[in-house]
């Protein structure tokens, strides 16, 4: 990776830089079909692939200018279709209440003996379950 072409962006130390990386990288995963067919290989081979944008235009045959302009242009794309459809949103906030719940079961655990606890413990077990799947299906 070219030190160079990343630096147009953010500086790597920089969290806010990683933290980035991470969210187009998952905006790209949920949304990429959605964008034109270059420009979506160009942000998966910048994001995914970690090619340099030297390395990408090289291989796409255009300047290194006309790389980072698509980056761009699909980096706000992505965000866009995020903006009015919240899927990356949702499932972040459905994560957070399974594991949420996950943790709450743990304190379940003493209550063993009692039926009623059980019968919560085996529902709020299977809801987990189920929403672990959904959400293990959505991702792919």
């Amino acid at each position: 990776m070219n030190a160079i072409d990343r630096s147009a962006h953010i500086e790597p130390e920089d969290s806010s830089y990683l933290h980035r990386w991470v969210r187009i990288s998952e905006l790209l995963s949920t949304y990429g079909d959605l964008l034109p067919d270059r420009m979506h290989k160009m942000l998966q081979a910048y994001y995914s692939d970690d090619m340099s944008l030297s390395e990408i235009a090289e291989e796409a045959n255009v300047s290194r200018q006309a790389v980072h302009d698509s980056l761009k242009r699909g980096e706000e794309h992505l965000e866009r279709y995020e903006s009015n459809l919240k899927t990356v949103s949702i499932r972040t906030a459905l994560r957070r209440a399974v594991d949420h719940l996950n943790e709450e079961l743990v304190t379940l655990s003493g209550y063993n003996g009692d039926p009623e606890y059980q019968k919560i413990r085996e529902l709020l077990t299977a809801f987990s379950a189920e929403f672990e799947a959904i959400l293990s299906e959505r991702s792919q």
